[in-house]
């Protein structure tokens, strides 16, 4: 847990602040009477998740107020305590001590070995997402702390609300089981996509066929060059066995063997030409035509065009690698083969052996033999992304059916627990909020009869100290605007609920303690663990929203500045002293 945090710019009344301590459960920053803003509440919950690895804090205006700066903090795992210390100049790395107090460095390691380590150390592990990723969810601080309420797993409006979902799911142990079902959906989909994506573009000649028609056709033309080349092959054979009835017994080897080599050699050549073929042929959507395209259609999504042909012209770059490769291969092929007929010929010669078949015969014969295997790779590609087709179906079917009974046990065990933390602030039965997963990836969380914003407010704590209940989440944080609009009676009765939570630790601010009830300042004063007011007061000594405001260091450097001015003032003017 996070046990102390500190920094020599938080200040007070002049003097550099103590470090705050915190403990298991409830930890108050607590505001002044009046609530007053830009005192450091916020700042300081921002802080906190800092020192969790969440980089919001980056971001605040009290870095521009302040200046870049350290912030030290120490956590405990298994009884030991180690301190660290994350720059906010350089955010990407953490600074571990041989000390508690922070004197004595030790390594520099990065934000991501740091965030691993947390991870590990609050039982995380096994968790298929970043520490930062998973707590900041639940870290609800300044704008973000009334967060998306009917929403409350996603970061922002921008995030899908599939990826908190995901979250979600790694935390209660079911991702696992759902990604299963989705592995063999998603591959079946992207090699689907692929398959597509190279034959609208017409990039290969083998995945030529467009549809069942083209298909039909292909086969019918497949079996049409299968009998011509049968033809070719039953001549040539019959030339060569009239031819060796008048040869000697070791020249038929020799013959066999050249005849086999030739029809290689033709089948081969035909290839890297039918490659050379596919390399000149590649035609791409050039900007010109882009912009005749939206001179006569103005509604066209341009850029989305552009997008699919920077996709297409990527696929093209792999795709005339990959030819070039194969090319070099057939060529490679070829030259061992001319070169093994070449000395199957000399041998024929030096025996005084004429050449009977013909070159022309063997190149007929290559080129039918080729558009046989064009053809049947073609009739292999389509019937393949049939297959892929209804893989991806069938796949579909099973997540479809599956994963909602995934989600719908999930979903209970939240909604059962959110019906008994709700029943603990009422004296009546009220109808809890509920969370509801449909089949699209999407959710809906809230109460079904009252939308209020103290509602929706008093839901979104619920919502988190369910899953802090619920998960090995280590902490969550509540900023004071979650509180305001909801009832004193109501707010009573929340504290009550976050005090219960003994082994994990909950990180809120508060103002105004003294207008609530006695029970809820109690609560208060009990668990407040640094106390900020205005001016000299605030987290660092000064108030930055004020005009003219300036740090403590600032003042002391400009009296500095004034006593030197007067001085040089005196000294010019040769006032007497």
């Amino acid at each position: 847990m996070l046990v102390r945090l500190w920094s020599d710019k938080f200040m007070n009344a002049g003097e550099v602040r103590p470090p705050i301590d915190f403990h298991l459960g409830l930890n108050t920053v607590r505001g002044g009477t009046r609530a007053e803003n830009s005192i450091g509440k916020s700042t300081l919950l921002s802080i906190v998740a800092f020192a969790f690895g969440v980089d919001d804090f980056l971001t605040s205006t009290a870095i521009g107020a302040v200046g870049h700066h350290s912030i030290f903090f120490t956590f405990r795992f298994d009884g030991e305590d180690r301190t660290y210390s994350r720059a906010t100049d350089e955010p990407g790395y953490v600074q571990t001590y041989q000390d508690v107090a922070g004197l004595r460095r030790a390594e520099r390691i990065s934000i991501d070995e740091f965030r691993s380590d947390l991870k590990e150390k609050y039982g995380l592990r096994g968790i298929d997402a970043t520490f930062d990723d998973i707590v900041g969810r639940f870290f609800r601080i300044q704008e973000h702390a009334a967060g998306l309420v009917t929403q409350p797993m996603r970061v922002d409006l921008d995030e899908p609300s599939s990826a908190g979902i995901a979250v979600l799911e790694k935390l209660f142990g079911v991702y696992e089981q759902i990604i299963a079902l989705e592995k063999p959906y998603r591959e079946a989909d992207r090699q689907l996509r692929a398959l597509n994506a190279v034959r609208e573009h017409g990039l290969i000649r083998t995945m030529a066929l467009r549809n069942k028609t083209e298909y039909t056709e292909a086969k019918k033309r497949l079996e049409k060059e299968r009998q011509t080349l049968a033809g070719l092959n039953g001549e040539s054979d019959q030339q060569l066995l009239d031819l060796q009835y008048q040869q000697e017994k070791d020249v038929e080897n020799l013959y066999q063997q050249r005849h086999s080599l030739r029809i290689k050699a033709g089948i081969t050549r035909n290839r890297i030409r039918r490659i050379e073929e596919q390399q000149d042929s590649k035609v791409l959507t050039k900007q010109a035509q882009l912009d005749q395209l939206q001179r006569f259609f103005p509604e066209a999504d341009v850029r989305r065009i552009q997008q699919v042909e920077a996709f297409h012209e990527k696929l093209a770059e792999i795709l005339e690698a990959e030819l070039e490769t194969q090319k070099q291969v057939f060529q490679n092929e070829l030259d061992s083969l001319d070169a093994a007929i070449g000395h199957i010929e000399s041998e024929l010669r030096r025996k005084n052996i004429p050449v009977e078949l013909s070159a022309e015969k063997y190149k007929e014969i290559g080129e039918v033999a080729q558009r046989v295997e064009l053809f049947q790779q073609q009739v292999d590609a389509w019937e393949t992304s049939q297959e892929v087709r209804a893989e991806k179906e069938k796949t579909k079917e099973r997540l479809d059916s599956e994963r909602p009974s995934l989600l719908d046990q999930m979903a209970k065990e939240i909604n059962t627990q959110l019906a008994e933390f709700d029943s603990k602030l009422y004296d009546t039965r009220r109808i809890p909020p509920t969370i509801r997963f449909d089949e699209n990836k999407k959710y809906r969380y809230g109460s079904p009869v009252d939308d209020g914003t103290g509602t929706s407010d008093k839901n979104l704590i619920l919502f988190d100290l369910v899953i802090l209940e619920l998960t090995d989440l280590p902490a969550v944080i509540h900023d004071s605007p979650l509180i305001k609009n909801i009832s004193d009676a109501l707010v009573e009765r929340i504290l009550d609920l976050y005090r219960t939570f003994t082994t994990k630790q909950i990180f809120i601010a508060f103002d105004k303690d003294q207008s609530y009830t006695e029970r809820t300042q109690a609560h208060i004063e009990q668990t407040t663990v640094i106390q900020l007011g205005e001016d000299e007061h605030a987290l660092y000594g000064f108030a930055w929203n004020r005009q003219g405001a300036t740090a403590p260091e600032e003042e002391i450097q400009q009296e500095a500045e004034d006593q030197r001015d007067l001085a040089n003032t005196v000294r010019s003017q040769q006032w007497p002293l």
